[in-house]
């Protein structure tokens, strides 16, 4: 699994995403605390988001459920 902020130095969580699918089909959760103008082509590489700030409690569900989910990895 791999976690990561959607507002980063140089290139957005989204791209990110993007890149990593295109070699594996790991599961991506995006962390933010706006959603903002994230639209659905910047959500497709994403299995998850979670709003930060976030609980322990909160991730704990998010990464459940990105487990149970799997595929591929």
């Amino acid at each position: 699994i791999i976690m990561c902020d959607l507002a980063m130095p140089n290139c957005t969580g989204s791209e990110l995403a993007s890149k990593i699918k295109q070699i594996k089909n790991i599961p991506i959760i995006l962390m933010t605390g706006w959603l903002g103008n994230l639209n659905n082509d910047d959500r497709s590489a994403i299995d998850e988001i979670i709003q930060k700030p976030f609980s322990t409690n909160e991730l704990q569900k998010v990464l459940e459920k990105v487990l149970k989910n799997k595929v591929d990895v």
